[in-house]
């Protein structure tokens, strides 16, 4: 009885909220990614493939990002909380305003970091890199001076 009154719960409540609210599900299957050149503030030797959501639009999304060995991206914050995972290859991801390579960490694949919404930090691709990252839109990219 209890599920019952759950599941009535439910569609009363998608009743009004005007409709199945619910997202279409997406398959992607390893290797078929849409990859394009990446758009500043990443150099053009980025490569970008959107998962899910639009990066430019509010709500969620999903990157993928081909980091070529030795890219460095200078100390930079986000409007929120970036989730990152490392799909292959090695970075060294630090905190703070300079890139000082001593107050970074090697992360190697299988990695998981959250770089917080306003916090600095700063990467460098100790090898060829893919990352996937997680967050909520619109995403930006402010340099640190």
């Amino acid at each position: 009885m209890k599920t019952l009154g759950w599941a009535v719960a439910a569609l009363a409540t998608s009743a009004l909220a005007g409709g199945d609210a619910s997202p279409a599900f997406i398959r992607i299957q390893g290797g078929a990614e849409v990859w394009k050149a990446g758009t500043p503030p990443f150099p053009p030797t980025v490569q970008v493939a959107v998962l899910e959501g639009d990066p430019k639009a509010a709500g969620h999304f999903t990157v993928r990002v081909k980091l070529p060995k030795g890219l460095a991206l200078a100390p930079h914050t986000h409007p929120n909380d970036e989730r990152a995972t490392l799909l292959s290859g090695a970075l060294w991801v630090g905190e703070g305003k300079t890139a000082d390579r001593a107050k970074a960490q090697r992360l190697g694949a299988g990695s998981f970091y959250v770089n917080p919404k306003g916090q600095a930090h700063f990467v460098t691709a100790e090898e060829d890199t893919v990352l996937q990252i997680s967050t909520d839109g619109p995403w930006g990219t402010q340099k640190v001076e």
